[in-house]
């Protein structure tokens, strides 16, 4: 991780108010960045894997009834591998971070 505070990329880093800890700022773009790049791998892995079980046709029922806000999704009888490659998509959907800073 050391190494990469000391990429070409992060030397140009300016903090978003002069005068803030740069050091702070690039472990923080670090961090938010290596999140992200965690999510898109578990939720490719998952997409990956039931792509894998609906290829090789193991079949088995998963019932999935969802109720958010006053809207409902129904998912009957499907395979596992369907379930999982929604929840992987709805993994890289909702669990990625977006930040902004936004200067006074």
């Amino acid at each position: 991780m050391i190494n990469l505070l000391k990429s070409r990329r992060l030397q140009k880093f300016k903090p978003p108010v002069s005068g803030d800890n740069s050091k702070f700022w690039k472990l923080l773009l670090i961090i938010h960045y290596s999140y992200n790049i965690i999510v898109l791998i578990v939720g490719s892995i998952f997409i990956f894997k039931g792509y894998e079980l609906v290829e090789r046709g193991i079949n088995g029922e998963i019932e999935w009834i969802l109720k958010v806000f006053g809207s409902e999704s129904t998912l009957r009888n499907a395979s596992p591998g369907i379930f999982l490659v929604i929840v992987g998509f709805f993994i890289i959907l909702f669990a990625r971070d977006n930040v902004e800073y936004k200067k006074n």
